[in-house]
């Protein structure tokens, strides 16, 4: 970003996740959307990535509650943006509404009082006659979540029906053909259903049903790029919580051999294995494993890497997205029994093998190190995550990062997410924004990624 871009000041008090990934990519004139003050929940996550000047007129009215303009407009055309936010308009509205949309495709206007996550990511290249199946008023829950990304004029056939609890839908099909689309979702099917069902799908794949009052987060991602046969893993009914979780993103056919057992409680299985081989899965999950167990554990790893057993009865997501594309020996950071939330969320992408050395203090509540260091040097984590760190800490703290970067040290005690993405692609005296103590809320989240050196001027207010 130039440097007169980020003269959005983050107003004191500004409740939640305020300015989450404000300005990427952004040009002068593009963040005048101000943020008003008191503005609860997570206001202007991602506003603009790459947005035209005149593209940002839908001004967050005050007092928005929930999620607003969460990813509103990326890539977007001057005339897209008609679709006004109304206000009171509460829950995650418009989030991701409209990426590389035509002028013409926001025809489904958001109605007032649209409780839960209403047209998350919507529609992402759609065409204009696509967006037919109209959002029903007082849907509740995480409707439409992105609902069709790239899909033909024929495939939204699958009308959302009215009072459909929970995630439904969510991101139900992108690049799907016409015929794939047979998996209707029943009614008031709880929890978040079809969520991201078959992206890229064959017409024959879609053949593990969802069962009806499937309680959870149900075949969220099931079958991203997969074979016909390789959906052999039927989820069992009543599958408490997250149950999988974009289980086989392209996966060969004898992969799916890791059956998830039943009443599996919390996130199991999400996104377990991403471009494993035949032999991987052999870290089994045990059964129980409360919280997001093996949250993409293992994404293009080696035979040997999965040495870093999750050990039973581990409390909150632990070992989410663990080792992306790690090398055999880097997994040496095992992790602690009864480690409370996040712990070691997508904490070592591209890692090297002495890397590892920020070791996570027993009992480290909230999300902590979540994607610390992605493609980080050696000598780059000597930022310790102080113990009872609560909240959020250090979520992808450093993605891309030089050595001398990490010189924001977060406190002890920072309450919420502190620094979740703060520094991604950034210069050495770009983090100049000290994360003040006892800062409330995800502040700052993904503040800067791709910024230049003077661009970090907005200082974050204490309290």
């Amino acid at each position: 970003m130039p440097e007169d871009t980020v003269k959005v000041y983050v107003t004191i008090h500004c409740q939640g996740l305020c300015q989450k990934t404000l300005s990427g990519f952004m040009s002068e004139d593009t963040a005048k959307v101000n943020v008003r003050r008191h503005c609860q929940g997570l206001c202007q996550k991602t506003l603009s990535r790459l947005t035209s000047e005149d593209t940002v007129k839908a001004y967050v009215r005050r007092h928005c509650q929930g999620l607003c303009q969460k990813t509103l407009s990326r890539l977007m055309s001057q005339d897209t943006l008609k679709v006004y936010v109304r206000r009171h308009c509460q829950g995650l509205c418009q989030k991701t509404l409209s990426r590389l949309m035509s002028a013409d495709t926001v025809k489904a206007y958001v109605r007032r009082h649209c409780q839960g996550l209403c047209q998350k990511t919507l529609s992402r290249f759609m065409s204009e006659d696509t967006v037919k199946a109209y959002v029903r008023r007082h849907c509740q829950g995480l409707c439409q979540k992105t609902l069709s990304r790239l899909m033909s004029e024929d495939t939204v056939k699958v009308y959302v029906r009215r009072h459909c609890q929970g995630l439904c839908q969510k991101t139900l099909s992108r690049l799907m053909s016409e015929d794939t689309v047979k998996a209707y979702v029943r009614r008031h099917c709880q929890g978040l259903c079809q969520k991201t069902l078959s992206r890229l799908m064959s017409e024959d794949t879609v053949k593990a049903y969802v069962i009806r009052h499937c309680q959870g987060l149900c075949q969220k991602t099931l079958s991203r790029l997969m074979s016909e046969d390789t959906v052999k893993a039927y989820v069992r009914r009543h599958c408490q919580g997250l149950c999988q979780k974009t289980l086989s993103r392209l996966m060969s056919e004898d992969t799916v051999k890791a059956y998830v057992r039943r009443h599996y409680q919390g996130l199991c299985q999400k996104t377990l294995s991403r471009f494993m081989s035949e032999d991987t899965v052999k870290a089994c999950v045990r059964r129980h494993c409360q919280g997001l167990c093996q949250k993409t554990l293992s994404r293009l790893m080696s035979e040997d890497t999965v040495k870093a057993y999750v050990r039973r009865h581990c409390q909150g997501l632990c070992q989410k997205t663990l080792s992306r594309l790690m090398s055999e020996d880097t997994v040496k950071v095992y992790v602690r029994r009864h480690c409370q939330g996040l712990c070691q969320k997508t904490l070592s992408r591209f890692m090297s093998e002495d890397t590892v050395k920020a070791y996570v203090r027993r009992h480290c509540q909230g999300l902590c190190q979540k994607t610390l260091s992605r493609l980080m040097s050696e000598d780059t984590v000597k930022v310790y995550v102080r113990r009872h760190c609560q909240g959020l800490c250090q979520k992808t703290l450093s993605r891309l990062i030089s050595e001398d970067t990490v010189k924001a040290y977060v406190r002890r005690h920072c309450q919420g997410l502190c620094q979740k993405t703060l520094s991604r692609l950034m210069s050495e005296d770009t983090i100049k924004v000290y994360v003040r103590r006892h800062y409330q809320g995800l502040c700052q989240k993904t503040l800067s990624r791709l910024v230049s050196e003077d661009t970090v001027k907005v200082y974050v207010r204490r309290h």
